[in-house]
Protein backbone atom coordinates (compact mmCIF):
# COMPACT_ATOMS: atom_id res chain seq x y z
CA UNK A 1 0.00 0.00 0.00
CA UNK A 2 1.09 3.38 -0.86
CA UNK A 3 2.09 5.93 1.48
CA UNK A 4 -1.08 8.08 0.68
CA UNK A 5 -3.25 5.08 0.65
CA UNK A 6 -2.09 4.85 4.04
CA UNK A 7 -2.49 8.36 5.15
CA UNK A 8 -5.91 7.99 3.26
CA UNK A 9 -7.67 5.20 5.05
CA UNK A 10 -6.39 6.62 8.82
CA UNK A 11 -8.31 9.86 7.80
CA UNK A 12 -11.58 8.27 6.17
CA UNK A 13 -11.46 5.93 9.64
CA UNK A 14 -11.06 8.72 11.87
CA UNK A 15 -14.07 10.61 9.84
CA UNK A 16 -16.50 8.25 9.83
CA UNK A 17 -16.11 7.55 13.25
CA UNK A 18 -17.31 11.60 13.69
CA UNK A 19 -13.87 12.78 14.33
CA UNK A 20 -11.51 15.75 12.42
CA UNK A 21 -8.69 14.99 10.28
CA UNK A 22 -6.13 16.05 8.10
CA UNK A 23 -3.28 16.15 5.89
CA UNK A 24 -0.74 19.18 7.45
CA UNK A 25 1.98 21.39 6.62
CA UNK A 26 3.80 20.13 3.97
CA UNK A 27 2.34 17.10 2.88
CA UNK A 28 -0.86 19.33 2.59
CA UNK A 29 1.39 22.23 0.62
CA UNK A 30 2.99 19.69 -1.71
CA UNK A 31 -0.35 18.06 -2.80
CA UNK A 32 -2.05 21.09 -3.22
CA UNK A 33 0.82 22.03 -5.28
CA UNK A 34 0.24 19.30 -7.61
CA UNK A 35 3.37 17.09 -6.25
CA UNK A 36 3.98 14.24 -4.36
CA UNK A 37 4.69 14.65 -0.79
CA UNK A 38 7.81 13.36 0.70
CA UNK A 39 5.84 11.79 3.64
CA UNK A 40 2.41 12.73 5.22
CA UNK A 41 1.90 13.95 8.69
CA UNK A 42 -2.27 13.87 9.95
CA UNK A 43 -3.38 15.90 12.85
CA UNK A 44 -7.10 15.50 14.36
CA UNK A 45 -9.23 16.17 17.34
CA UNK A 46 -9.54 13.03 18.51
CA UNK A 47 -7.04 12.18 21.71
CA UNK A 48 -4.43 9.66 21.07
CA UNK A 49 -6.53 7.07 23.24
CA UNK A 50 -9.44 7.10 20.89
CA UNK A 51 -6.61 6.72 17.96
CA UNK A 52 -4.53 3.51 19.74
CA UNK A 53 -8.19 2.15 20.45
CA UNK A 54 -9.42 2.70 16.60
CA UNK A 55 -5.60 1.27 15.11
CA UNK A 56 -4.90 -1.63 17.40
CA UNK A 57 -4.78 -3.67 14.71
CA UNK A 58 -2.75 -1.89 12.57
CA UNK A 59 1.13 -1.16 13.15
CA UNK A 60 1.52 1.31 15.65
CA UNK A 61 4.11 2.83 18.03
CA UNK A 62 3.99 5.75 20.60
CA UNK A 63 6.47 8.49 20.93
CA UNK A 64 7.22 11.96 22.73
CA UNK A 65 7.46 12.00 26.27
CA UNK A 66 4.35 14.38 27.52
CA UNK A 67 2.87 14.56 24.19
CA UNK A 68 1.67 11.62 22.33
CA UNK A 69 2.25 11.17 18.97
CA UNK A 70 0.61 7.40 17.19
CA UNK A 71 2.60 6.46 14.50
CA UNK A 72 0.80 4.13 12.13
CA UNK A 73 2.15 2.16 9.26
CA UNK A 74 5.04 4.74 9.40
CA UNK A 75 2.26 8.06 9.08
CA UNK A 76 2.33 10.04 12.07
CA UNK A 77 -0.78 11.01 13.87
CA UNK A 78 -0.92 13.73 15.90
CA UNK A 79 -4.03 15.39 18.23
CA UNK A 80 -4.42 19.32 17.09
CA UNK A 81 -1.34 20.40 19.09
CA UNK A 82 0.47 24.79 19.52
CA UNK A 83 3.41 25.46 20.86
CA UNK A 84 4.19 26.46 24.40
CA UNK A 85 6.81 29.25 24.38
CA UNK A 86 6.83 30.38 27.65
CA UNK A 87 10.11 29.28 28.61
CA UNK A 88 13.77 30.33 28.05
CA UNK A 89 14.24 32.12 25.00
CA UNK A 90 15.41 29.85 22.00
CA UNK A 91 15.08 26.93 24.35
CA UNK A 92 12.85 24.07 22.62
CA UNK A 93 8.72 24.66 23.28
CA UNK A 94 6.57 22.80 24.88
CA UNK A 95 3.90 21.25 22.95
CA UNK A 96 0.33 21.00 24.54
CA UNK A 97 -2.99 19.79 23.20
CA UNK A 98 -5.00 22.28 21.05
CA UNK A 99 -8.69 22.32 20.58
CA UNK A 100 -8.89 23.44 16.60
CA UNK A 101 -7.21 22.65 13.48
CA UNK A 102 -6.33 26.51 13.40
CA UNK A 103 -4.40 26.71 16.71
CA UNK A 104 -2.63 23.74 15.28
CA UNK A 105 -1.98 25.77 12.30
CA UNK A 106 -1.05 29.01 13.79
CA UNK A 107 2.36 26.76 15.65
CA UNK A 108 4.17 26.32 11.54
CA UNK A 109 6.42 28.47 10.17
CA UNK A 110 5.38 29.56 6.60
CA UNK A 111 1.93 30.61 5.51
CA UNK A 112 2.76 27.56 2.31
CA UNK A 113 3.25 25.14 5.30
CA UNK A 114 -0.04 26.03 7.74
CA UNK A 115 -2.72 24.91 5.34
CA UNK A 116 -4.76 21.35 6.00
CA UNK A 117 -6.24 19.26 3.41
CA UNK A 118 -8.67 16.59 4.32
CA UNK A 119 -9.32 14.23 1.39
CA UNK A 120 -12.57 12.50 2.95
CA UNK A 121 -14.82 15.62 2.19
CA UNK A 122 -11.87 18.09 0.22
CA UNK A 123 -12.07 20.39 2.64
CA UNK A 124 -9.14 23.09 2.20
CA UNK A 125 -8.46 24.77 5.71
CA UNK A 126 -6.03 28.28 5.06
CA UNK A 127 -6.37 30.99 7.22
CA UNK A 128 -2.93 32.81 6.30
CA UNK A 129 -3.56 32.84 2.84
CA UNK A 130 -1.11 29.70 2.07
CA UNK A 131 -2.90 28.90 -1.51
CA UNK A 132 -2.33 32.34 -2.86
CA UNK A 133 1.25 32.55 -1.90
CA UNK A 134 2.13 28.58 -2.83
CA UNK A 135 0.74 30.04 -6.63
CA UNK A 136 2.72 33.31 -6.36
CA UNK A 137 5.81 31.59 -4.93
CA UNK A 138 5.75 34.30 -2.03
CA UNK A 139 7.80 33.10 1.05
CA UNK A 140 5.82 34.40 4.10
CA UNK A 141 6.12 33.76 7.48
CA UNK A 142 3.10 33.20 9.80
CA UNK A 143 1.16 35.99 11.42
CA UNK A 144 3.84 38.28 13.32
CA UNK A 145 7.16 37.71 11.70
CA UNK A 146 9.29 38.75 14.37
CA UNK A 147 7.65 36.72 16.57
CA UNK A 148 7.94 33.58 14.51
CA UNK A 149 11.73 33.64 14.28
CA UNK A 150 12.20 34.59 17.84
CA UNK A 151 9.92 31.27 18.48
CA UNK A 152 12.05 29.42 16.69
CA UNK A 153 15.65 30.63 15.03
CA UNK A 154 15.97 28.02 12.29
CA UNK A 155 12.95 29.27 10.71
CA UNK A 156 15.53 31.83 9.15
CA UNK A 157 17.38 29.11 7.42
CA UNK A 158 13.86 27.34 6.40
CA UNK A 159 12.57 30.58 5.17
CA UNK A 160 15.70 30.19 2.42
CA UNK A 161 15.01 27.22 1.99
CA UNK A 162 11.71 27.73 1.11
CA UNK A 163 12.62 30.28 -1.30
CA UNK A 164 14.92 28.01 -3.03
CA UNK A 165 12.53 25.07 -3.38
CA UNK A 166 9.98 27.71 -4.73
CA UNK A 167 12.35 29.60 -6.27
CA UNK A 168 10.32 32.54 -5.16
CA UNK A 169 10.16 36.10 -3.29
CA UNK A 170 10.45 37.03 -0.22
CA UNK A 171 7.13 39.09 1.19
CA UNK A 172 9.02 42.67 2.32
CA UNK A 173 7.64 42.60 6.19
CA UNK A 174 9.19 39.00 6.16
CA UNK A 175 12.63 39.43 4.47
CA UNK A 176 12.88 43.01 6.69
CA UNK A 177 12.33 40.48 9.61
CA UNK A 178 14.53 38.24 8.90
CA UNK A 179 17.67 40.74 8.11
CA UNK A 180 17.12 42.39 11.61
CA UNK A 181 16.97 38.99 13.44
CA UNK A 182 19.61 36.86 11.21
CA UNK A 183 22.24 37.56 13.93
CA UNK A 184 19.91 34.53 15.90
CA UNK A 185 21.25 31.92 13.17
CA UNK A 186 25.03 32.10 15.66
CA UNK A 187 23.12 32.69 18.86
CA UNK A 188 20.47 30.07 18.70
CA UNK A 189 20.71 27.46 15.83
CA UNK A 190 21.72 24.17 17.07
CA UNK A 191 24.39 23.19 14.04
CA UNK A 192 23.32 20.05 13.67
CA UNK A 193 19.81 21.91 12.26
CA UNK A 194 22.15 24.20 10.44
CA UNK A 195 23.70 21.35 8.04
CA UNK A 196 20.14 19.64 8.48
CA UNK A 197 18.92 22.48 6.09
CA UNK A 198 22.12 23.06 3.56
CA UNK A 199 21.51 19.07 3.16
CA UNK A 200 17.86 19.52 2.21
CA UNK A 201 18.40 22.43 0.16
CA UNK A 202 21.18 20.14 -2.09
CA UNK A 203 18.03 18.01 -3.40
CA UNK A 204 16.67 21.34 -4.84
CA UNK A 205 17.19 22.89 -8.68
CA UNK A 206 19.16 25.98 -7.66
CA UNK A 207 20.62 25.71 -3.84
CA UNK A 208 22.29 28.89 -4.74
CA UNK A 209 19.25 30.59 -4.31
CA UNK A 210 19.86 29.58 -0.78
CA UNK A 211 23.18 30.90 -0.08
CA UNK A 212 21.94 34.21 -1.68
CA UNK A 213 19.03 35.02 0.60
CA UNK A 214 21.53 34.06 3.19
CA UNK A 215 23.90 36.70 2.16
CA UNK A 216 21.38 39.42 1.42
CA UNK A 217 19.99 38.88 4.90
CA UNK A 218 23.48 39.07 6.83
CA UNK A 219 23.45 34.85 7.84
CA UNK A 220 25.43 34.02 5.73
CA UNK A 221 28.93 34.84 7.32
CA UNK A 222 27.79 33.43 10.54
CA UNK A 223 27.14 29.77 8.89
CA UNK A 224 30.28 30.01 6.32
CA UNK A 225 32.23 32.98 6.72
CA UNK A 226 34.28 31.76 3.89
CA UNK A 227 31.30 32.13 0.80
CA UNK A 228 30.52 35.31 2.15
CA UNK A 229 34.46 36.45 1.75
CA UNK A 230 33.77 35.19 -2.06
CA UNK A 231 30.34 37.38 -2.65
CA UNK A 232 31.44 40.12 -5.29
CA UNK A 233 35.50 38.74 -5.22
CA UNK A 234 37.11 39.41 -8.02
CA UNK A 235 37.29 36.11 -9.97
CA UNK A 236 40.82 36.92 -11.60
CA UNK A 237 41.63 37.48 -15.30
CA UNK A 238 40.89 33.63 -16.03
CA UNK A 239 37.51 34.00 -15.41
CA UNK A 240 34.35 36.77 -16.64
CA UNK A 241 32.19 36.33 -13.06
CA UNK A 242 33.03 37.14 -9.53
CA UNK A 243 34.20 34.19 -7.01
CA UNK A 244 30.46 33.73 -5.76
CA UNK A 245 29.10 33.75 -9.12
CA UNK A 246 31.50 31.00 -10.25
CA UNK A 247 30.95 28.85 -7.49
CA UNK A 248 27.02 29.24 -7.79
CA UNK A 249 27.03 28.08 -11.07
CA UNK A 250 29.41 24.97 -10.30
CA UNK A 251 26.86 23.75 -7.69
CA UNK A 252 23.62 24.67 -9.44
CA UNK A 253 25.13 22.78 -12.22
CA UNK A 254 25.75 19.25 -10.23
CA UNK A 255 23.60 16.71 -9.95
CA UNK A 256 21.16 16.80 -6.89
CA UNK A 257 21.23 12.91 -6.59
CA UNK A 258 25.06 13.55 -4.97
CA UNK A 259 24.18 16.13 -2.16
CA UNK A 260 28.11 16.06 -0.93
CA UNK A 261 29.52 16.74 -4.01
CA UNK A 262 27.09 19.60 -4.98
CA UNK A 263 28.23 20.48 -1.43
CA UNK A 264 31.35 20.03 -2.62
CA UNK A 265 30.75 22.35 -5.93
CA UNK A 266 29.31 25.20 -3.14
CA UNK A 267 32.72 24.98 -1.33
CA UNK A 268 35.39 24.55 -4.22
CA UNK A 269 37.21 27.86 -4.30
CA UNK A 270 36.08 29.49 -0.72
CA UNK A 271 40.20 29.36 -0.39
CA UNK A 272 40.63 31.96 -2.93
CA UNK A 273 39.96 35.42 -1.37
CA UNK A 274 42.80 34.49 1.37
CA UNK A 275 45.08 33.27 -1.24
CA UNK A 276 44.53 36.37 -3.68
CA UNK A 277 47.96 37.83 -4.09
CA UNK A 278 47.54 40.86 -6.74
CA UNK A 279 50.11 42.15 -9.60
CA UNK A 280 50.32 44.70 -12.08
CA UNK A 281 46.47 45.01 -11.05
CA UNK A 282 45.84 41.77 -11.88
CA UNK A 283 44.85 39.00 -9.11
CA UNK A 284 46.01 35.55 -8.92
CA UNK A 285 45.07 32.29 -6.67
CA UNK A 286 47.73 30.34 -6.33
CA UNK A 287 47.37 28.34 -3.23
CA UNK A 288 43.62 28.67 -3.18
CA UNK A 289 42.85 24.65 -3.03
CA UNK A 290 45.33 24.33 -0.13
CA UNK A 291 43.39 26.99 1.86
CA UNK A 292 40.22 25.72 0.91
CA UNK A 293 40.46 22.35 2.19
CA UNK A 294 41.48 24.45 5.23
CA UNK A 295 38.06 26.68 5.17
CA UNK A 296 36.04 23.56 4.72
CA UNK A 297 37.33 21.36 7.47
CA UNK A 298 36.64 24.62 10.20
CA UNK A 299 33.67 24.94 8.78
CA UNK A 300 31.63 21.70 7.87
CA UNK A 301 33.22 20.21 11.40
CA UNK A 302 31.72 23.65 13.00
CA UNK A 303 28.33 23.03 11.43
CA UNK A 304 28.80 19.18 13.10
CA UNK A 305 29.02 17.51 9.29
CA UNK A 306 30.65 13.84 9.94
CA UNK A 307 34.18 13.34 9.29
CA UNK A 308 33.51 11.29 6.74
CA UNK A 309 31.04 14.13 4.89
CA UNK A 310 34.34 16.80 5.48
CA UNK A 311 36.63 14.33 4.30
CA UNK A 312 34.80 13.60 1.26
CA UNK A 313 34.25 17.67 0.43
CA UNK A 314 37.92 18.43 1.38
CA UNK A 315 39.42 15.76 -0.97
CA UNK A 316 37.36 16.79 -3.64
CA UNK A 317 38.43 20.43 -2.94
CA UNK A 318 41.87 19.89 -2.76
CA UNK A 319 42.06 17.67 -6.14
CA UNK A 320 39.73 20.07 -8.43
CA UNK A 321 42.75 21.87 -9.85
CA UNK A 322 43.89 19.02 -11.16
CA UNK A 323 43.96 18.12 -14.67
CA UNK A 324 43.92 15.14 -17.53
CA UNK A 325 43.80 16.65 -20.88
CA UNK A 326 42.85 14.34 -24.02
CA UNK A 327 46.55 14.14 -25.43
CA UNK A 328 48.25 13.42 -22.17
CA UNK A 329 50.17 10.43 -21.84
CA UNK A 330 49.06 7.01 -20.47
CA UNK A 331 52.27 7.63 -17.76
CA UNK A 332 50.32 11.05 -16.58
CA UNK A 333 47.17 9.61 -16.38
CA UNK A 334 48.40 7.32 -14.34
CA UNK A 335 50.26 9.13 -11.83
CA UNK A 336 47.13 11.46 -11.91
CA UNK A 337 45.15 8.57 -10.54
CA UNK A 338 47.08 7.39 -7.66
CA UNK A 339 47.27 11.07 -6.41
CA UNK A 340 43.26 10.58 -6.74
CA UNK A 341 43.68 7.10 -5.20
CA UNK A 342 45.47 8.19 -2.51
CA UNK A 343 42.93 10.96 -1.31
CA UNK A 344 39.90 8.58 -1.51
CA UNK A 345 38.51 10.50 -4.45
CA UNK A 346 36.31 8.54 -6.71
CA UNK A 347 37.31 9.84 -10.70
CA UNK A 348 33.91 9.75 -11.69
CA UNK A 349 33.32 12.56 -8.68
CA UNK A 350 36.83 14.65 -9.63
CA UNK A 351 35.37 14.55 -13.47
CA UNK A 352 31.97 16.00 -12.84
CA UNK A 353 33.72 18.61 -10.85
CA UNK A 354 35.75 19.40 -14.14
CA UNK A 355 33.22 19.27 -15.95
CA UNK A 356 30.81 22.04 -13.54
CA UNK A 357 34.08 23.89 -12.85
CA UNK A 358 34.11 24.92 -16.53
CA UNK A 359 30.57 25.43 -17.13
CA UNK A 360 30.89 27.66 -13.86
CA UNK A 361 33.67 30.11 -16.46
CA UNK A 362 31.84 32.64 -18.54
CA UNK A 363 35.42 33.29 -19.74
CA UNK A 364 36.57 29.25 -20.91
CA UNK A 365 34.78 26.73 -23.46
CA UNK A 366 32.99 24.58 -21.88
CA UNK A 367 34.57 20.61 -22.06
CA UNK A 368 32.18 19.25 -24.76
CA UNK A 369 31.34 15.53 -24.95
CA UNK A 370 34.12 14.71 -27.33
CA UNK A 371 36.73 16.07 -24.81
CA UNK A 372 34.62 14.28 -22.05
CA UNK A 373 34.85 10.75 -24.13
CA UNK A 374 38.19 10.86 -24.76
CA UNK A 375 39.46 11.84 -21.05
CA UNK A 376 37.08 8.45 -19.54
CA UNK A 377 38.61 6.09 -22.15
CA UNK A 378 42.00 7.04 -21.38
CA UNK A 379 41.17 6.89 -17.72
CA UNK A 380 39.38 3.56 -18.04
CA UNK A 381 42.40 2.32 -20.14
CA UNK A 382 45.05 2.49 -17.31
CA UNK A 383 42.33 1.32 -14.57
CA UNK A 384 42.16 -1.97 -16.62
CA UNK A 385 44.81 -2.08 -19.16
CA UNK A 386 44.78 -5.37 -21.15
CA UNK A 387 42.13 -6.32 -18.45
CA UNK A 388 44.75 -6.50 -15.47
CA UNK A 389 44.27 -4.81 -12.16
CA UNK A 390 45.67 -1.28 -11.89
CA UNK A 391 48.35 -0.28 -10.04
CA UNK A 392 47.40 3.13 -7.85
CA UNK A 393 48.93 2.20 -4.80
CA UNK A 394 51.10 0.18 -3.11
CA UNK A 395 48.16 -2.64 -1.86
CA UNK A 396 48.42 -3.15 -6.42
CA UNK A 397 51.96 -4.20 -6.32
CA UNK A 398 52.60 -7.70 -7.07
CA UNK A 399 54.88 -8.20 -3.86
CA UNK A 400 54.61 -6.88 -0.45
CA UNK A 401 56.55 -5.55 2.71
CA UNK A 402 57.09 -8.89 3.76
CA UNK A 403 59.13 -9.74 0.57
CA UNK A 404 60.98 -6.23 1.37
CA UNK A 405 62.08 -7.96 4.52
CA UNK A 406 63.29 -10.53 4.10
CA UNK A 407 65.24 -9.56 0.68
CA UNK A 408 66.71 -6.39 2.50
CA UNK A 409 67.19 -8.20 5.83
CA UNK A 410 65.45 -5.62 7.64
CA UNK A 411 62.13 -5.37 10.33
CA UNK A 412 59.22 -3.21 9.77
CA UNK A 413 59.84 0.38 9.78
CA UNK A 414 59.70 3.48 8.01
CA UNK A 415 62.36 2.00 4.95
CA UNK A 416 60.19 -1.03 4.29
CA UNK A 417 57.37 1.64 3.16
CA UNK A 418 59.88 3.79 1.12
CA UNK A 419 61.07 1.10 -1.20
CA UNK A 420 57.12 -0.20 -2.16
CA UNK A 421 56.71 3.94 -2.81
CA UNK A 422 59.69 3.58 -4.80
CA UNK A 423 58.49 0.57 -6.57
CA UNK A 424 54.82 2.10 -7.02
CA UNK A 425 57.20 4.95 -8.72
CA UNK A 426 58.95 2.29 -11.10
CA UNK A 427 55.47 0.61 -11.83
CA UNK A 428 53.35 3.98 -12.57
CA UNK A 429 55.99 4.88 -15.42
CA UNK A 430 56.09 1.10 -16.37
CA UNK A 431 53.42 -0.90 -15.68
CA UNK A 432 54.60 -4.23 -17.18
CA UNK A 433 57.31 -4.31 -14.14
CA UNK A 434 54.39 -5.24 -12.26
CA UNK A 435 55.36 -8.97 -11.45
CA UNK A 436 56.91 -10.46 -8.94
CA UNK A 437 60.05 -11.38 -10.47
CA UNK A 438 60.88 -8.46 -11.91
CA UNK A 439 60.12 -6.29 -8.66
CA UNK A 440 62.13 -8.88 -6.62
CA UNK A 441 64.76 -7.63 -8.83
CA UNK A 442 64.27 -4.17 -7.98
CA UNK A 443 63.66 -4.56 -4.40
CA UNK A 444 67.60 -4.23 -3.34
CA UNK A 445 68.28 -1.23 -5.68
CA UNK A 446 65.99 0.76 -2.62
Amino acid sequence: MSEEKKANTIIDCLCQEGWEAYIAGGAARDIINGEIPNDYDIVTNAPYEVITELFAKRKMSLVGASFKVCIIDGIEVATYRKDNYLLTPGSVPGVVEAKTIQEDLARRDLTINSMAFCPYNGDIVDEYGGVEDLKNRIIRLTGNPGERIMEDPCRILRACRFLAKLEGSFDPATFEALRKNSFLVMERVAPERIRLEILKTMQYHKPSIFFDALHEIGALKYLSPGFELCYHHDGGVYHGETIDEHIKMVGDSLSKRKPLLRLAGFWHDHGKPAAAEYRNGNVSFIRHAVLGTEIVDQELIKLKFSVRETEFVKSIVRHHMRNIHPDDKPKTVRKMLKKLNDDGVNWKDWLQIKIADTKGNLQKKNLNRNEVKKIVFKIRNELKPDSKQAVLSIKDLAVNGEDVMRTLHIKAGPKVGKVLNKLLDHVLDTPELNTREKLMKLIPEG
